[in-house]
């Protein structure tokens, strides 16, 4: 639940966003409104990072003087760590992380090709995109809580496995092309997000000991990254030189091993870390 209330949060913040993007666009164009728009994005981040200074450590470490030759000393350490971390989580941690990487290697491929393919290919108007983006921002809000109440009463693995199943519809509705399809495919999609969140940092949470949480994190995302900077490269070049619609098809089919995975070889722990 409270993964959901800071999903809840995060999104009713920024519903208005694609509201103000679009505003930004009629007014002042592409170029100058973009512009304005960065210009906000750096005063908000500037914000958030003048409100994490007033954050307070929950676990404590026995280094707590930071440099950056410091940093760079320990790179190596770290990667070897991060690694190593593994041999010491339940399987069904390492088998959430291969979805999590897999799903993101191919949603990269697609992902940024999203606005490009509802422009050019289905021809929704740009105003129209910024509506279908506060659907989708809004659709996360109105599942986050209800997404938190359910990992937390019926079990994390359900609603996991749920996520992948919604997410599976979202491509092939995006592509069967028109506007309400488009509007039903980006309400799945934000529910999908919505289940997804709740579940998997649930179970992640009840997998990982703390001490753990932060190497599993680090690794996680390393890897995770990195694929997705390849799904990136690879989606430009299916969308260009084959069809546009490959990227979206490779990441509908991901979605099946995923669901699969979680159905069979994720387990849920019999007692929870805390």
């Amino acid at each position: 639940m409270g993964f959901s209330i800071a999903m809840f949060v995060n999104n009713a913040a920024s519903i208005l966003s694609p509201a103000v993007a679009g505003f930004l666009f009629v007014q002042y164009g592409l170029i100058s409104g973009v512009r304005i728009a960065y210009l906000m994005v750096v005063a908000f981040y500037l914000c958030a990072a003048f409100v994490r200074t007033r954050l307070t450590e929950t676990l404590q470490s026995g280094h707590n003087e930071v440099s950056l030759s410091r940093a760079l000393s320990e790179y190596p350490k770290a990667v070897k760590e991060g690694i190593s971390v593994w041999r010491l989580l339940p399987r069904s941690m390492f088998f959430m992380f291969l979805t999590n990487a897999l799903s993101s290697f191919t949603w990269a491929m697609s992902y940024p090709y999203l606005l490009v393919y509802a422009t050019e290919v289905l021809d929704i108007k740009e105003v129209d995109w910024a509506i279908v983006m506060m659907v989708y921002t809004g659709s996360m809000i109105f599942a986050a809580l209800p997404s938190g109440k359910l990992t937390d009463k019926i079990g994390r693995k359900k609603p996991l496995f749920t996520s992948w199943v919604f997410l599976a519809f979202f491509p092939i509705l995006f592509l069967l092309g028109d506007l309400p399809l488009v509007f039903a495919a980006f309400l799945l999609f934000g529910t999908s997000n919505a289940l997804f969140v709740a579940s998997y940092q649930a179970l992640e949470a009840d997998l990982v000991p703390r001490e753990l949480r932060g190497k599993e994190v680090g690794c996680s995302q390393f890897i995770t990254y990195l694929l997705m900077s390849i799904g990136g490269l690879a989606g430009g070049f299916f969308y260009q030189f084959f069809s546009p619609t490959v990227p979206f098809i490779i990441a509908f089919l991901s979605t099946i091993p995923c669901a699969v995975i979680t159905l069979f070889l994720i387990r849920e722990p019999h007692k929870r870390e805390t």
